[in-house]
């Protein structure tokens, strides 16, 4: 059930980043010592990423694993947070 809701979320998510990061795919392939296979295959649903290779995308990217697992709203790291009363 997990993966089900990664598969949907993560790819939209980790596209969202890359894109306002201004690199491509086989950029962020380079960065995380990574294929740019893999890459395309992870921005697809078709394969999630271990934890190291997470990691390896939140360093790259300068970005919380939160946001791309679907935690977090913001993509710039920061908790979502609730209006005060």
């Amino acid at each position: 059930m997990v993966a089900a809701m990664l598969t949907k979320s993560f790819p939209k998510r980790l596209v969202e980043a890359r894109e306002l990061r201004g690199l491509t795919q086989g950029q962020l392939a380079h960065k995380t010592k990574t294929s740019q296979v893999w890459s395309c295959h992870v921005e697809r649903g078709r394969r999630l990423p271990s934890i190291p290779g997470l990691l390896k995308l939140v360093k790259a990217l300068n970005i919380s694993a939160d946001f791309l697992i679907g935690h977090s709203i913001n993509n710039n790291g920061k908790p979502k947070t609730k209006g005060k009363k």
